[in-house]
């Protein structure tokens, strides 16, 4: 019995709608994934260029009309890079005066985005990779469940990038308040959320693990 082949189980119509909707949920995953890596990849070019200017002697800086903002201008140009050093719910205080600038503060929230982007990159990345997991199952799937092991160490990593999202914005904010003269300010909200789809992912994955073993031990019955 243990030796035997184990057969497919056709294709029926929940089946087909989990292979649709995991189609659509792959799709948006891949696509969010990359605007997280070009968002990241964005940060750290505008990053570059302001330490650029700023090494000109009376750099072209100034504050946006609403006073949050660090905007540079090109010489003979309209354009300009515009940088708000708010970051989740972590507020940089970067500006001074109207071209005074608090350097390490936005030099602080620069590196809070970048660490944010690449962190939901990250957690995209496994989200996809398990849409992937799941279709592979739907499409030739034995007489199981769909509690594999790979589903259940992406949903662990996903949490866990999810729960080190704010924890590097606070971070970074505690570093600011500490440092600088300026400080930031830190609420909750968006930190909040991501903490708790942390852990809903956990919770996710503590189940998915509970369930393949289950699985485990009965195919060592069989």
């Amino acid at each position: 019995m243990a030796n035997e082949p184990r057969t497919t189980v056709k294709p029926d119509g929940t089946t087909a709608r989990l292979r649709a909707f995991n189609r659509i949920a792959w799709v948006i995953a891949v696509i969010a994934q990359m605007l997280m890596w070009i968002a990241a990849a964005t940060t750290a070019a505008i990053g570059v260029i302001l330490i650029v200017a700023a090494a000109k002697p009376d750099g072209p800086f100034t504050v946006s009309a609403d006073g949050d903002a660090v905007q540079t201008g090109f010489d003979g140009s309209d354009f300009h890079l515009s940088i708000h050093p708010t970051v989740l719910d972590t507020t940089f205080n970067a500006v001074q005066s109207e071209r005074s600038i608090e350097w390490l503060n936005l030099a602080l929230a620069l590196t809070a985005a970048i660490a944010i982007y690449t962190l939901f990159a990250l957690t995209l990345r496994e989200v996809a990779g398990m849409c992937r997991d799941l279709s592979g199952w739907a499409e030739n799937r034995p007489e199981g469940t769909p509690f594999i092991a790979s589903i259940t160490q992406r949903l662990r990593r996903a949490g866990w990038f999810m729960i080190a999202a704010p924890l590097a914005t606070f971070i970074l904010g505690a570093t600011a308040i500490l440092v600088t003269d300026r400080g930031a300010s830190v609420s909750v909200g968006s930190n909040a959320i991501c903490v708790m789809v942390g852990f809903i992912l956990l919770t996710l994955a503590h189940a998915f693990d509970y369930g393949f073993q289950l699985q485990t031990e009965v195919d060592g019955l069989l």
